[in-house]
């Protein structure tokens, strides 16, 4: 029988494999899935055998990760932790010094999969690197050594903040980049912006280029001076996502120019479509309309970024104008559909269009009311509904505006007297006697039920409740507003029918009969 010969890289694996097994479960003792202690213990005294002599290897874990496993319980202290974690780091890093050198720090470095943390070690424990050292660091091609010389400028300026940083900077000078980048890990602002500006204009583009606007906490008092930075250094989605953060929680505020500057750059930068999220975009949308803002100017912001925030999401200065400019109404309907009679006229780009069509399906300020869910002022709507309809016949544009004015008129309010639609709207339906507004109208109260679920053995009992809803609004109203009225009674009908489909559909599921 032969004896196998490990080999020192398989010894290696063997004893990392056992000795991550081994911390994990030390990391986590009340976990369900913790081996006994004893067990642990076993492993442990298994792990030793494998122990590699070479500081290197054994030390590599505590840079492979942001939070490595020390083989002690993690606590709910977790800055306790990671004061932990950082002095393990500097004793690691010691021992490699005193043993290897700085060449085994750097052999090292090219090997973990956290430089950063490396860098910083090496500058708490008061290692030096050189200057020439560490503009070789920061001005790499290798994305490794950049990080390592990042982390360990970020520690030099903790332990000295500017006073190490305005000492180094004269001994990078020819080192654009480096300035830049030891610069960059100075948080002492707006100091360190005014010094990236003392430079010249090549490091202060350097620093700008790559600077990182997180991290600053929740009392961080520049927002405005550093969004008008990142803008002016084409960091547009930067700066935007800045403001995001930052827009209703900073003091001073974010200024509402300044957020829309952000957004109209942001809109107008090439190339690329918008990647900040909608929910983003529609917060600082939301910081503009809640303030004295142009309406003129946020219409025109809310109009373009309309692709970016997608459907579903209202843009309220868009539906008021709607709801208030008669001329602005047959403009976006005229960009959505063509003319009645098939002539054509000089067409809008699909975008355009798009646009368009999104506006007038999310409409649902009333004519004659400032919000969605507003009172309605009569002589208002019937004033923009007679400016309208001539408008419309203008362009040729009649059923179709009469259809759209239906939809917004399905979101009136409910009166106080338990009546809907509000009395406004349905004196104006009785009014105009038009047959695709009351068409429009029972399209978008279907329309505004949305998505529904049941069970499968539920039935029409949700069918049955709409039904009786509408029917009493029906029957409320049917004397003074018959054509109102009919529209109602429709949809109670139709909802009674569709009641009685579902509960046939539930029973043929509870015989097990396939209705497929």
């Amino acid at each position: 029988m032969t004896s196998r010969v490990v080999s020192e890289p398989q010894r290696q694996e063997i004893w990392k494999a056992l000795d991550e097994l081994a911390k994990r479960h030390r990391a986590f003792p009340d976990a369900r899935w913790v081996m006994p202690s004893g067990e642990i213990a076993e492993v442990e005294k298994l792990a030793a055998k494998f122990l590699p002599a070479d500081a290197l290897t054994r030390l590599e874990f505590l840079f492979n990760s942001h939070a490595p496993d020390l083989g002690i319980p993690r606590t709910q202290d977790f800055e306790g932790y990671e004061a932990k974690v950082a002095d393990a780091r500097i004793a690691a890093v010691r021992e490699i010094e005193r043993t290897t050198g700085l060449d085994g720090i750097k052999r090292l470095r090219d090997v973990v999969k956290e430089p950063y943390f490396l860098g910083w070690a090496v500058a708490a424990a008061d290692l030096k690197l050189s200057s020439s050292d560490l503009a070789t660091e920061l001005e790499s091609d290798n994305a490794t050594q950049i990080n390592f010389g990042l982390g360990y400028a970020r520690k030099r300026f903790d332990n000295m903040n500017l006073e190490w940083t305005k000492s180094i900077l004269p001994d990078l000078d020819g080192h654009a980049v480096a300035q830049a980048r030891v610069l960059r890990m100075s948080t002492t602002f707006p100091d360190a912006w005014e010094i990236a500006a003392s430079l010249g204009p090549e490091i202060e583009a350097s620093y700008w280029r790559e600077f990182m606007p997180v991290g600053l906490g929740s009392d961080f008092r520049f927002i405005n001076e550093l969004t008008r930075s990142l803008l002016a250094h084409g960091r547009t989605n930067a700066a935007v996502d800045l403001l995001a953060l930052y827009s209703d929680r900073t003091e001073p505020p974010a200024e509402p120019t300044l957020i829309a500057d952000a957004l109209e750059a942001l809109i107008d930068a090439p190339g690329t479509d918008i990647q900040i999220a909608p929910y983003h975009l529609q917060s600082l949308l939301d910081v503009l309309r809640a303030g004295n803002f142009d309406e003129e100017r946020l219409a025109v912001i809310e109009w373009r970024l309309l692709p970016a925030l997608g459907y579903g999401v209202p843009a309220p200065t868009l539906e008021r104008r709607l709801a208030t400019d008669p001329t602005f109404f047959v403009q976006i309907l005229s960009m959505a559909f063509k003319r009645s009679d098939g002539t054509e006229d000089p067409r809008p780009t699909l975008e355009v269009a798009r646009n368009a069509f999104h506006v007038l399906q999310e409409w649902q300020i009333v004519p004659g009311s400032n919000a969605r869910g507003g009172i309605v002022d009569e002589d208002r709507l019937n004033q923009w509904l007679d400016n309208v309809r001539e408008l419309l016949s203008a362009v040729d544009r009649s059923d179709i505006g009469a259809l759209y004015i239906g939809h917004v008129f399905a979101h009136a309010k409910e009166d106080d007297d338990a009546t809907w639609p509000t009395l406004a709207v349905r004196n104006s339906i009785e009014r105009l006697a038009n047959d695709y507004i009351q068409r429009g109208f029972g399209e978008q109260i279907h329309n505004n039920r949305g998505v529904t679920s049941r069970g499968l053995t539920d039935g029409g009992q949700q069918e049955r409740e709409l039904a009786t809803k509408f029917a009493h609004w029906e029957e409320l109203i049917r004397n003074r507003w018959p054509r109102t009225a009919s529209v109602l009674r429709s949809i109670a009908d139709g909802y009674k029918a569709q009641g009685r489909w579902q509960d046939e559909e539930a029973e043929r599921t509870r015989q097990g009969i396939d209705s497929r």
